[in-house]
């Protein structure tokens, strides 16, 4: 038997626990679900339920470029919702047929489990809603990490230089007083080596500019932006000749309604920086170009929070918001896409 090896994770992770049918964006909705050749094969042969098999029938596609780990997708149906998902909102195979039945991708979702050299790490993904909710809890201070034991064995991918920065990337974000976009700045300047990489307040109408135009792009790609960042685009959009001042009186009466959002997004970041390995979420890029792309999640966190915020006033209501636009940038080349579309990063951190 496997021993037991300690782990790092964020305080949430233990008692994490997926919402089901409560959920108000379930985490299939929208999304081609990857399976495996193997569980493929062993989904379509399974004894089961009449219903269940009908679906299961119908629910495959053929991806462009198959291949043994992402061998068929579980496409949305016409309602943009997993065909397995019964009118409960439970997954008809777990409700049915009990949780290891499930495809892989289904059962971890959204825990991420690697290693980092010598260090283990579990976290969970900021795409759930259920995860931004709690590290948005009134009673929630700053994202602490613990040592739990467990029994999980991956491959190492990184080295101390790695854990080194990394670690000051954390420790960066949650320490001083300074301003959150204050702090992005000195974390995107220590990623790069540039000292002088910081904050021009006066860029507010260039950042919003670059932010919106970087981002069009991206819609075509994912629902989630197309829904969440609506209010964003038409409020802040370049054909919008008052862009700069809606986003002032909408950032301003957002700070009112939540004056701790500094605090939500300190740790949402956090969760973040643990979960993509900043600062190497791309080993295409160089340390320049993932700076480029921190600016532009910092903005997206921004602009879309408090556009979608100016209709929809509830801490829920930001929760769904924020993890929405954490569907692509946590499940897509996002950091990559962003050193390219965003042509003056760094005015987005004036948002």
């Amino acid at each position: 038997m496997q021993d037991k090896q300690l782990w790092l994770q964020p305080d949430y992770y233990e008692g994490f626990k997926c919402k089901c049918g409560a959920c108000r964006n379930c985490c299939c909705n929208g999304w081609d679900i990857a399976v495996g050749m193997e569980e493929y094969f062993r989904l379509i042969g399974m004894e089961c339920p009449e219903e269940i098999h009908r679906r299961l029938e119908c629910a495959f596609r053929v991806p462009r470029e198959p291949s043994p780990e992402r061998y068929r997708l579980i496409s949305p149906n016409w309602l943009g919702e997993c065909p397995l998902r019964a009118e409960d909102g439970l997954c008809m195979i777990q409700r049915d047929l009990g949780e290891a039945v499930l495809p892989e991708i289904c059962r971890m979702y959204p825990r991420c489990l690697k290693r980092e050299g010598s260090l283990q790490e579990a976290v969970c993904s900021n795409s759930c809603e259920a995860v931004v909710e709690s590290l948005m809890r009134p009673e929630r201070l700053q994202l602490r990490f613990v040592e739990m034991d467990a029994r999980w064995e991956i491959e190492a991918h990184a080295d101390g230089e790695m854990l080194n920065l990394g670690k000051q990337t954390v420790e960066m974000l949650q320490g001083g007083d300074d301003a959150l976009n204050e702090r992005i700045g000195k974390i995107c300047g220590a990623i790069a080596g540039d000292v002088g990489y910081g904050v021009d307040p006066g860029a507010r109408e260039t950042g919003l500019r670059t932010l919106m135009a970087a981002l069009e792009p991206l819609t075509e790609d994912s629902r989630a932006l197309q829904t969440f960042a609506a209010d964003a685009f038409d409020r802040y959009g370049a054909e919008n000749p008052d862009a700069e001042e809606n986003f002032s009186a909408d950032a301003r009466a957002f700070e009112e309604r939540f004056p701790d959002w500094m605090r939500w997004y300190e740790n949402i970041l956090t969760n973040h920086f643990l979960y993509t390995n900043l600062p190497w979420v791309d080993e295409r890029l160089t340390p320049a170009q993932v700076r480029a792309g921190l600016c532009m999640v910092y903005g997206s966190m921004r602009a879309v929070g408090v556009a979608y915020a100016a209709k929809r006033p509830t801490r829920e209501d930001l929760a769904d918001a924020l993890a929405g636009i954490f569907r692509l940038i946590e499940h897509s080349p996002f950091y990559y896409n962003a050193h390219i579309l965003a042509k003056d990063p760094e005015s987005m951190l004036a948002l």
